[in-house]
């Protein structure tokens, strides 16, 4: 029984990061994206291949919409590529509580995005094969 409980409490504290709450920056989250939250978009840490860090931001490239249809307020008809930048600790807005499928209060957490990811690879249905260790690098200056 006390092997178990010690098996237990080690997996938790080494996913302790686990879901962007504020963890350590030795340990490795699940997911494979890089949230960019000024720009509302997302960076895939295994496939970027401009995805890096300095330590304490996040730097990558990314398309962003610099014009939008007239017809369809969804659609984009000119991109340009800029690059993005991301504190690795941050803070987030997250529901604290719902009434009827509605956020009605939210509150604000810390948000960490470790440059140590667990990456999940799924084949066409979703099924987890593979899971892969990725790193994602320094910043050359």
């Amino acid at each position: 029984m006390k092997t178990i409980l010690i098996i237990l409490i080690t997996t938790i504290s080494a996913y302790a990061g686990i879901g962007g709450i504020a963890g350590g920056n030795n340990k490795f989250q699940v997911g494979d994206k890089i949230l960019f939250q000024r720009h509302s978009t997302f960076v895939n840490a295994h496939f970027s291949r401009s995805l890096c860090h300095n330590g304490f931001d996040y730097e990558a490239m990314i398309s962003k919409c610099i014009e939008w249809s007239r017809d369809d307020d969804r659609k984009c008809v000119e991109r340009e590529i800029i690059k993005a930048y991301q504190p690795m600790d941050s803070t987030r807005q997250r529901c604290k509580k719902f009434e009827d499928g509605t956020c009605v209060k939210w509150e604000e957490v810390l948000f960490f995005q470790s440059p140590h990811r667990i990456v999940e690879i799924k084949d066409e249905d979703g099924n987890v094969k593979k899971r892969k260790k990725v790193t994602i690098p320094e910043c050359k200056e």
